[in-house]
């Protein structure tokens, strides 16, 4: 019980900040919606059936990006462990950091990532929500900078926000 009061009280402040974000997807028939902070920037591409939207809040250190790729024949665990592999070979991820989890609408996983860039120490929290809809496995990615545990709850919250819309 103690936990799901500690839990709902570091959920309010972000619940009483974030908008749903609602990013179409061109010539798929349908959208993505995200409760994230108000985006400060966003930019989307859409070449070769490929689809990619990054949007970031400068304020909150919250970046929001989707990127989709063909899979005729994959359900969404598989898209998961797609991306996943190429994913967690990145050694700037903090190896045992990530957490598997699953919503209704995506298979997700959230972990931590830091190293030196530029000189810079620096690290951050990631979490990605994988899903598959009319043959095109997609990539929700949301990470915040620097990390924090705070942030680690608000960012996979984002990701678990997720909705596919009609």
């Amino acid at each position: 019980m103690k936990v799901l009061l500690i839990f709902a009280l570091t959920a309010l402040p972000f619940a009483a900040v974030a908008e749903s974000n609602i990013v179409t997807i061109p010539g798929q028939g349908w959208k993505l919606v995200v409760d994230t902070p108000p985006l400060t920037s966003s930019e989307s591409r859409n070449e070769d059936g490929r689809f990619s939207y990054t949007g970031a809040d400068t304020n909150s250190g919250i970046t929001f990006s989707i990127y989709t790729e063909d899979m005729a024949n994959g359900n969404s665990k598989q898209c998961r462990e797609k991306y996943w592999t190429k994913t967690k070979s990145n050694p700037y991820i903090v190896k045992d950091s990530a957490v598997m989890f699953e919503t209704a609408t995506l298979f997700g996983v959230t972990y931590r990532s830091g190293g030196v860039y530029k000189g810079t120490p620096f690290t951050m929290v990631n979490s990605h929500g994988y899903f598959v809809k009319n043959g095109k496995c997609v990539d929700l990615h949301v990470s915040q900078l620097p990390y924090s545990d705070e942030g680690k709850t608000k960012v996979e919250n984002i990701v678990r926000s997720a909705k596919i819309m009609q």
